[in-house]
């Protein structure tokens, strides 16, 4: 991004809006203020048009409900599965030209990572660069050692899939609960300024 500033003229102030899950508020704010310091750019986070979503499917709604109503938000941050939606709605701006796929890959991005943010609508020649990868989110296996052992550790998922049905009817075998299923889920947790999500 660069500013050409051209002297004798006034200009009004640059606002941007953007709109992010509750629980991630608090994270932009230093990243905001940098750019804010730097660009001479004020970013408007979750502006009063937008119900603060606690949640990425309600970001996704609140970012359909803006393009819909022809009000759409400057800046989006966007789940990785919503950019062929977008995309092809047109409500993507195309990057490649500021950000050469291959000067990415070059740079450190995850290659699968920038290849997920190209799109090729259906009156495109190419491909076209929509987004460029922010953080990214990896999957993460625990299991417990009383019940695998360090030779059962699954290598694919179809060995995910055996070795946790074999031990759901080993389970199911020792108790009346015909019907009990164990079960993760993710929360997040800040750590020394970082947030994790486990």
């Amino acid at each position: 991004m660069s500013i050409v500033l051209i002297s004798g003229c006034s200009f009004e102030p640059v606002t941007l809006t953007f709109v992010v899950t509750k629980n991630e508020v608090e994270d932009w704010k230093p990243l905001i203020n940098q750019f804010e310091a730097k660009y001479h750019i004020k970013i408007n986070l979750n502006p009063a048009k937008a119900n603060v979503p606690d949640a990425s499917d309600k970001v996704k709604t609140a970012l359909v409900c803006a393009f819909e109503e022809k009000k759409p938000y400057d800046l989006l941050y966007l789940d990785i599965v919503w950019v062929p939606e977008f995309a092809e709605r047109d409500w993507l701006t195309d990057l490649t030209k500021e950000f050469q796929p291959e000067e990415l890959k070059k740079e450190g991005f995850l290659v699968n990572k920038i290849e997920n943010g190209l799109y090729k609508c259906e009156n495109c020649k190419d491909s076209k660069l929509y987004r460029v990868p922010f953080r990214t989110d990896i999957g993460v296996l625990y299991y417990r050692k009383d019940l695998v052992k360090q030779a059962e550790i699954p290598k694919t998922f179809d060995d995910l899939k055996k070795i946790s049905k074999d031990l759901q009817d080993k389970l199911r075998a020792k108790t009346t609960e015909k019907d009990s299923w164990g079960y993760l889920w993710t929360m997040s947790r800040k750590v020394n300024n970082l947030r994790f999500y486990i």
